[in-house]
């Protein structure tokens, strides 16, 4: 029995091989990675430092810089933080900011002793007099809830 197919040249062979394997490397599946995360968590605790440890800020002329250090009695806990002025001002800053804003969060939610006198200084309801502001949201008081925290 006589084959008629035509006979290809070991160039043209090479081709094909070259091509079906490209081929199969673009159309081959990735699996998805698991999403679910593995191993454990040990959390965090956090406590206050002892009375007896005292952190504070000194400032040193000489070298203009500030240091927070952290002691127990005459001995050094780590390194000290050495901030420049500017460095300095933007973390006080920060760190009154959250103050104010935990002790007014406090004061709303009223869970810490004097929290009525401080809510006294919390914002005030305001009245709009205007009778298209009532006939919409029926009412002309704007009461303003403050709720989170900032960071």
């Amino acid at each position: 029995m006589r084959n008629n197919y035509p006979k290809l040249t070991l160039p043209v062979r090479l081709i094909l091989l070259i091509l079906l394997v490209c081929s199969l490397d673009t159309v081959a599946q990735e699996t998805p990675q698991d999403s679910t995360q593995t191993g454990y968590d040990l959390g965090e605790l956090s406590l206050p430092n002892p009375q007896s440890i005292v952190s504070k800020y000194e400032y040193d002329p000489v070298l203009d810089r500030y240091f927070y250090r952290e002691r127990l009695g005459q001995i050094n806990l780590g390194l000290p933080l050495v901030l420049t002025p500017q460095e300095f001002e933007d973390l006080v800053l920060q760190e009154e900011m959250r103050n104010y804003f935990k002790l007014k969060n406090d004061a709303l939610s009223g869970r810490k002793e004097g929290s009525e006198e401080i809510q006294r200084d919390l914002l005030p309801d305001f009245y709009v007099n205007n009778n298209f502001f009532e006939s919409i949201f029926g009412g002309s008081e704007i009461n303003i809830v403050p709720q989170g925290s900032v960071e």
